[in-house]
């Protein structure tokens, strides 16, 4: 077949390449649908361990945080060995590591069952996008994103309703076991008909000292920011891992400039849509996805939804995300040189949701007049600006770079959504600290309590220490919505080509 007969053969007539949408696909509805998962069987996790909030919030941190880290290298590593040897060893690794959080007896090894799951998903991310870039040509390449993508936007759909059925019948361990049977028909799809890719002119080195600063850099800049809500932003110990973090990060950055083969390729950076979609990825992950914990929490705790309930109230969110990553793909592709459009589109969509739900919230709103308003419009910005960047980021490099493309990509992504669970905490509870009156912030069952949005204090504080709460959550709105602020305004600065 000539390429120009294969440049205008439809999708499904190339054998190969149903079986790698369908393989793609369905890894990101198993990355998607996890996070979901986890996001409303977070309260009853907690209570059946008996942990606090803190502890409690490394179920996510953790993975997030080994998601982040490796997936650049992930990507590397595709390009050298095989994009499809390293997503079918991810997939292997998510599915094992989902089956020992399942049979977790300690809330410790819960947590490290979900840092070695990370690591699975780190290595799944970038073929989700990588081997749609080397399977299919530049002009259908939007198309097979937007499919891939609302293959995977089904896992938005089903994650929070799945996950309150099954958190709500007391059985939180089937959110974990619930990925087996979907990880191994995906690695039946990428075994039969995927084919392997690789960049047969990078050499086979892999920069581990780079990962291991990295890594280090993240965790010690994470863990400072929990710490400054714990021990406040003056304290010594806060400083010193902030600073820390910061030094050996610029040490990662001076050793990626002298080594041979960096983990990183600096120069690309210069290519200023790559950059620009990066870090919209990073504020918009951190807005969003770094809120939707706590959301969770507020909902159950505070409003008294359970588990199923509160998965359903997250429909009227997740649908438009679903239904936006299945055009969006193509209608970046459509619109490439009006892209600025899509992003403004979608910046305009969260920052409204951001405001509304700031202004409109107190203690007696109910779910449909303050939240679900909210939650439809920022679903449709959410997806847009996913699916946007998604296309912006693997085209402003050569199809031989999209390992590199969409591993550093999905890492701007899970540390996003790392540094916003993070940053969403110490907001919440700084602002929560600060708005309780006397007597409640001086009684550590109240505050305790308060921290994971119950009310629980007497009866004459009750009133107070539900605006507290309520205060606190739209402080995190706020600085949200000020992240999306950022974000929108970055894309001003983006061009088609660089």
């Amino acid at each position: 077949m000539s390429q120009a007969a294969a440049l205008a053969t439809p999708i499904a007539a190339q054998p190969q390449r149903v079986p790698t949408l369908l393989a793609a696909g369905i890894g990101g509805f198993m990355l998607s649908i996890d996070m979901f998962l986890v996001t409303v069987a977070l309260p009853r996790i907690g209570a059946d361990f008996a942990a606090t909030s803190e502890l409690v919030g490394w179920v996510v941190s953790a993975n997030a945080l080994t998601q982040g880290v490796f997936t650049i290298a992930a990507g590397r590593v595709g390009d050298i060995v095989g994009r499809k040897l390293v997503f079918m060893t991810g997939l292997t690794l998510f599915t094992l590591a989902s089956i020992a959080c399942g049979l977790s007896a300690e809330l410790w090894q819960l947590i490290l069952a979900r840092a070695v799951q990370g690591l699975g998903a780190a290595a799944m991310w970038p073929g989700t996008l990588s081997l749609l870039v080397q399977a299919f040509p530049a002009n259908q390449r939007g198309k097979a994103i937007g499919i891939s993508g609302g293959i995977a936007g089904i896992g938005l759909l089903l994650g929070p309703v799945l996950g309150g059925l099954l958190a709500g019948a007391d059985s939180w361990r089937w959110v974990f076991f619930i990925n087996a049977p979907v990880g191994l028909l995906a690695f039946v799809f990428c075994a039969w008909g995927v084919r392997e890719s690789r960049d047969d002119t990078v050499t086979r080195q892999v920069d581990w000292l780079g990962v291991t600063l990295v890594s280090l850099s993240l965790l010690l800049l994470l863990v400072g920011i929990r710490q400054g809500s714990m021990l406040g932003w003056a304290s010594l110990q806060t400083w010193a891992l902030l600073l820390s973090g910061a030094f050996v990060g610029y040490t990662f950055i001076a050793w990626q400039k002298r080594v041979a083969v960096p983990l990183i390729d600096l120069s690309l950076f210069f290519n200023r849509t790559f950059a620009i979609a990066c870090a919209v990825s990073f504020l918009f992950f951190a807005g969003n996805f770094g809120a939707l914990p706590f959301l969770s929490l507020y909902m159950q705790n505070f409003m008294g939804f359970g588990p199923l309930d509160a998965g359903l109230a997250f429909l009227p969110s997740t649908l438009p995300v679903a239904i936006t990553l299945l055009i969006g793909g193509s209608i970046a592709q459509k619109h490439a040189a009006r892209i600025g459009v899509v992003f403004a589109i979608a910046g305009a969509c969260v920052i409204v949701a951001g405001l509304w739900l700031a202004l409109v919230l107190t203690p007696q709103s109910s779910y449909w007049g303050a939240l679900l308003p909210s939650y439809v419009i920022r679903g449709i910005g959410i997806g847009l600006m996913v699916s946007a960047t998604s296309f912006a980021a693997v085209s402003a490099l050569p199809p031989q770079q999209s390992g590199f493309a969409s591993g550093t990509l999905s890492m701007a992504r899970q540390v996003g959504t790392a540094f916003g669970v993070a940053l969403c905490a110490a907001v919440y509870v700084d602002a929560l600290s600060a708005a309780l009156p006397p007597a409640a912030a001086g009684n550590a069952p109240t505050l305790a309590a308060a921290e994971r949005f119950f009310v629980r204090a007497p009866e004459a504080l009750q009133p107070a220490v539900a605006q507290a709460i309520v205060d606190g959550l739209i402080w995190m709105t706020v600085v949200t919505t000020a992240i999306f602020a950022v974000a929108v305004a970055l894309t001003l600065l983006m061009r088609k080509k660089a």
